[in-house]
């Protein structure tokens, strides 16, 4: 793998400060809505997920779209990942080995995230069939947990690994109703996302509260914005994942994006400033972030105190961002 990650270096020359969509969104009020329902769905999520990122100066790499076939499929990298775990592996269930990731976030600090998104309510928002599309969505998020604790077993399997349920057009009180009439559903739901409670559930999904109006899509009402950054402080923020170091975060992106059969090279960057002014601005930005959040409910991450040294050059990070040991 130390030739897959000098490729990461090569495509990527500024991979930790930087922030990475494959493919990139293509939404814009010059395309029209001329995408299947699926993927305009995927683009919105992706040109909002992008725009908070992009604001935010978050530190990660986002992967949309990926089937597990291509997973390490790369025909160029193919004698050096021979070895390594994969989704088609014997010991993995034979009902496990078929699917894709819709939506997986590789955060330098907070860990992995993997995300399910079902486009209920856009065809038919009178009707939305949201009981059975939710029901699907937790075996899928699931499904999806099983094969990364599996893709990542060799490298460090005690990675956070966090699912969001993603519905762009409902509501929060539309599946806030649902979950109330269905309590199976609504405790198979708190289990899936690692809540406290039906409540907490519903606020660890992404619904279209947080997004741009589906009419304009390219267009994000800073309230809108706003809700966003909320919901993604409680699916992600104010606890770290101590277990993800830089040379992990390489190795993952080393995998998923550059021996895999998806493009790296069609991406989004955005250009940063010095490591130092970047520092310092992030660390104003997660203690206001932080102080705005509310309390966080990650029982498996370390939480954030304060300070902590580190001797290697590479694995910078604002105080905010330290972890206890």
């Amino acid at each position: 793998m130390n030739d897959l990650r000098s490729k990461v270096q090569q495509k990527f020359p500024n991979i930790l400060p930087e922030i990475y969509f494959i493919p990139p969104a293509n939404v814009h009020p010059a395309y029209g809505y001329q995408d299947s329902q699926d993927n305009f769905a995927q683009n919105h999520l992706i040109f909002n997920l992008q725009t908070l990122a992009e604001q935010q100066r978050e530190v990660m790499f986002v992967v949309s779209k990926l089937n597990f076939h291509q997973y390490l499929a790369h025909s160029l990298y193919m004698k050096d990942v021979k070895p390594l775990p994969k989704p088609t592996d014997k010991c993995v269930d034979p009902t496990l080995r078929q699917g894709d990731f819709d939506l997986i976030i590789f955060h330098r600090y907070f860990g992995i995230l993997v995300g399910e998104m079902k486009e209920v309510g856009l065809r038919n928002p009178r009707k939305p069939h949201i009981t059975k599309r939710v029901n699907y969505t937790i075996k899928q998020l699931n499904k999806s947990e099983l094969i990364m604790q599996h893709l990542i077993s060799d490298i460090q399997p005690e990675l956070i690994i966090r699912k969001a349920p993603i519905f762009p057009y409902i509501t929060r009180s539309q599946l806030q109703a649902t979950l109330d009439r269905n309590p199976t559903l609504k405790q198979e739901l708190t289990k899936c996302v690692g809540a406290v409670d039906g409540a907490h559930a519903s606020q660890l999904c992404l619904c279209s509260d947080e997004l741009s109006d589906r009419k304009a899509p390219w267009h994000i009402q800073p309230a809108a914005l706003e809700s966003l950054n909320r919901w993604f402080l409680k699916r992600m923020g104010g606890s770290l994942d101590s277990h993800m170091t830089s040379s992990i975060y390489l190795e993952l992106i080393a995998r998923f994006a550059v021996a895999t059969t998806v493009d790296p090279t069609n991406r989004r960057r955005k250009p940063c400033k010095s490591r130092n002014s970047r520092v310092r601005k992030k660390t104003e930005m997660v203690r206001s972030r932080q102080e705005n959040a509310g309390p966080q409910h990650h029982k498996q991450a370390s939480t954030v105190h304060g300070p902590q040294q580190t001797t290697n050059k590479d694995d910078y990070r604002p105080e905010q961002y330290s972890r206890n040991k």
